[in-house]
């Protein structure tokens, strides 16, 4: 009967250890802050020489809201993963219908499947 419990024990020990040293294993570790002032465009914004980034060239938004739209004329599959150090409480409403840029009302109105008064009401709501 001891030998029993000493080895649930053990089990135990095992599984507790395993969630105890889990961690990120690919932390944040690349920069990119656009360069504004560059003419080069591939995806977006060129990224400023490491060397040339300072402090106030940094911002921290927590929990950005992404969307796609499919402007194609058939159906579109998506598979969205995140992986974040630093999760956080994101509130939908806000982030999707008072965006700054703002999100096209009839992407909105094809995303929660509803009609474009549906989406004027809650942006006056929200």
């Amino acid at each position: 009967m001891v030998k029993t419990i000493l080895f649930l024990c053990f089990v135990a020990l095992v599984i507790c250890s395993h969630v105890a040293f889990a961690f990120d294993s690919a932390p944040l570790q690349d920069i990119c802050v656009a360069d504004f002032k560059s003419s080069a465009r591939t995806n977006g914004l060129a990224c400023k020489k490491p060397e040339s980034v300072k402090a106030k060239d940094f911002f921290f938004r927590v929990g950005l809201v992404h969307f796609q739209h499919n402007v194609g004329h058939g159906n579109a599959v998506a598979i969205g993963a995140w992986n974040t150090q630093y999760p956080g409480l994101i509130t939908t409403a806000s982030n999707v219908f008072k965006s700054n840029p703002p999100i096209a009302d009839e992407v909105l109105a094809k995303a929660f499947q509803v009609d474009q008064s549906i989406v004027d009401f809650i942006k006056s709501k929200v």
